[in-house]
């Protein structure tokens, strides 16, 4: 945190990107009585003297304040830094929403959250710095020191180097495995049912009823969706696994369908989005490895594809019959990217005598 704090104070240039609207810090309480913040628009030079002044106004309350959503294609980067150190500083989480976008110096924003937390289709994109819109040797030196800043928040290098690598006119966006990487949770919850995640994580107690009727409402939906699946009906399936895990947003098996859904309607992003959080939330789950293998194979990377479709027979209840199933898609040639990773799988596997 101190070298958080040294770095971020150290850097008082002011590189800025030329985007829509100022912002608006506005505070909001979801249905259930949970607090947080929305930002919504380009950061401007005064919004971390108004974040800590709802911040303070909070407090002085005796208000809890949750978190932060993220809606901000960047704007001033001094300014981004000082709303990350708040943010790091009060312990706030931050989320990105379906079909909302946190890019350039917001991202500061976005990595300096306690918990990070996106929906899928949230898009969360990254460049390096511009001086008036120019790739400037002083541009460049930013670059370098915005990284090292961000590597202090557990950014990994590997986005590190896409920030570096990425010119000030373009963007990357990050990909559910680059977000994953950082630590980011992905929930299928629309933004007014924070209060499920609050209550997963042990942060609210709400009401037992209403949780428990959630979840057995939740439970009938994933059957619902697992008949719609086996009748092959994958629209169908969708609707109900998707207000399943609304309803209930941290059960293994509903995740785990909804992903497999995702990935039979061709939503391989999306889908790996959901099967990597079904996996945070039950470590070793075979079919939520499975899964992950067989998206990952339509995303065309065939070697991580095989690692995880390797721990999927390991973890199987039947290796032999998850063996048999490898060798089926290895020989079926209906899905080439599937083939591949199967026989590749099933090659790793001989060599290591399992």
């Amino acid at each position: 945190m101190k070298n958080f704090l040294r770095i971020a104070l150290l850097i008082a240039s002011v590189f800025t990107a030329a985007h829509a609207s100022a912002s608006t810090l506005t505070p909001s309480l979801d249905p259930k009585g949970v607090t947080y913040i929305k930002l919504d628009g380009k950061i401007e030079q005064n919004d971390p003297l108004l974040l800590m002044t709802v911040l303070d106004s909070s407090k002085s309350k005796n208000v809890k304040v949750w978190g932060i959503l993220l809606n901000s294609a960047g704007g001033s980067v001094d300014a981004g830094l000082q709303l990350a150190l708040i943010i790091r500083q009060n312990h706030l989480s931050t989320f990105v929403t379906t079909n909302n976008t946190c890019t350039s110096a917001c991202f500061y924003l976005f990595a300096a959250g306690e918990k990070r937390w996106a929906e899928n289709g949230a898009k969360v994109g990254v460049h390096s710095a511009a001086e008036n819109g120019l790739e400037t040797d002083k541009a460049t030196a930013a670059t370098i020191r915005f990284s090292r800043m961000l590597a202090t928040l557990n950014v990994p290098d590997s986005i590190l180097g896409k920030i570096v690598r990425t010119p000030p006119q373009n963007m990357y966006y990050l990909t559910p495995q680059d977000l994953a990487s950082m630590g980011v949770q992905f929930v299928p919850t629309p933004a007014n049912q924070i209060q499920n995640i609050l209550a997963e994580a042990g942060l609210s107690k709400p009401e037992a009823h209403n949780t428990q009727q959630d979840r057995l409402r939740a439970r009938a939906l994933n059957k619902a969706g697992l008949d719609s699946l086996r009748k092959v009906r994958v629209d169908e399936a969708l609707g109900s696994l998707s207000e399943a895990a609304t309803l209930y947003p941290f059960d293994a098996e509903i995740l785990g369908n909804l992903g497999y859904a995702q990935y039979l309607k061709g939503l391989h992003e999306a889908a790996l989005g959901t099967l990597l959080t079904a996996l945070k939330v039950q470590p070793g789950r075979a079919m939520t490895l499975q899964n992950i293998g067989l998206v990952y194979a339509e995303l065309g990377n065939i070697e991580l594809a095989a690692q995880y479709l390797v721990s999927y027979v390991k973890a199987f209840k039947d290796p032999g019959l998850a063996v048999g199933g490898l060798r089926k898609w290895a020989t079926d040639g209906t899905q080439s990217m599937r083939t591949q990773a199967a026989a590749l799988a099933l090659d790793v596997l001989r060599t290591s005598n399992l």
